[in-house]
């Protein structure tokens, strides 16, 4: 839901409302305390059902759901945007080491249990992730360095998208440029104009295409001069 955090209604990976994040923790919120006699009868449930509340807005906010089903199975209800492909990848080129740290936060990556990911992707589809292959052939480690010899590049990142944590955040080269979208989800530029859009993004799309269209036409003008000469 957070990387689907956009300031309209969409049905991308489910159906959601504009800024779902924000409406997640408002419905939280509305959740009435535990002094509710069946609440506290054995436990304090009061935070379950704050977390549930919040959850029902990415798996029901149509509200036609009675029941979620949490077996991932054919028939769940849990939104998965093709979930094969992307199970498939992440067994493949990008496998991504998740973990936690118990002391600090649900993030983390000493608990990561490379053996028994291994292990999943060799079993399900005969794959032995390739840990390094992203940064190993695309660059990152050190992007001064990495993306000195390329050109031509535009990074744009939202800055309240996940992803950007890994992205490429400033110029790091005369030749590509970095672009942050202010309040911006998952691939926010790269979606349809919208009437709800913030000024960042229609600035960032701005800069994107006159960028684009200045190589163009650096191209077309040097293969012009090429064959003139």
């Amino acid at each position: 839901m957070v990387q689907v955090n956009y300031p309209y209604e969409t049905n991308f990976e489910a159906p959601l409302p504009a800024w779902p994040n924000t409406q997640a923790c408002a419905a939280a919120k509305t959740f009435p305390p535990s002094d509710d006699l069946k609440l506290a009868s054995k436990f304090n449930t009061t935070n379950i059902m704050a977390i549930q509340r919040a959850y029902d807005v990415f798996a029901n906010f149509s509200g036609n759901v009675s029941c979620i089903n949490f077996d991932g199975s054919a028939n769940g209800t849990i939104p998965s945007l093709v979930p094969f492909g992307w199970d498939i990848q992440t067994c493949n080129d990008l496998p991504i080491e998740l973990g936690d740290e118990p002391a600090t936060s649900c993030f983390g990556w000493n608990t990561f249990d490379q053996y028994g990911w291994v292990d999943k992707c060799l079993t399900k589809y005969n794959l032995n992730p390739q840990f390094n292959w992203a940064l190993d052939y695309f660059g990152g480690r050190n992007p001064g360095a990495d993306f000195e010899g390329s050109s031509n590049i535009i990074f744009s990142n939202g800055n309240i998208d996940p992803w950007s944590g890994g992205g490429i955040l400033t110029n790091v080269t005369s030749n590509n440029i970095a672009l942050i979208v202010e309040d911006g989800a998952h691939h926010y530029d790269l979606r349809a104009p919208h009437e709800n859009d913030n000024w960042s993004v229609q600035e960032v799309r701005a800069t994107e295409f006159a960028t684009i269209k200045r190589w163009i036409e650096d191209f077309q003008n040097m293969e012009l001069w090429i064959n003139w000469d």
